[in-house]
């Protein structure tokens, strides 16, 4: 998909998350910016999970995702 196309359909789309629903959801959102949408989730008595996912190819390939800690750092893969 070409890269405006796919910036523009990201935008529509990741537009309705919003604080109100990130708090309600025990979401924390540290980057919604194309093309990487970078939450952490969290709930009580849990270890935060943070995913970013890489939607460069937004709607015609799936997105990649990469665990962090919670200061951002990817996490090693074993």
């Amino acid at each position: 998909m070409h890269t405006l196309a796919s910036q523009a359909l990201f935008q529509t789309q990741v537009e309705h998350i919003s604080a109100k629903l990130a708090s309600s959801r025990g979401w924390l959102v540290h980057k919604l910016e194309y093309p990487y949408v970078d939450l952490s989730f969290t709930a009580d008595g849990r270890t935060p999970l943070r995913l970013c996912a890489d939607c460069s190819e937004w709607n015609s390939e799936p997105p990649s995702f990469r665990l962090l800690s919670a200061a951002g750092v990817p996490l090693p893969s074993n």
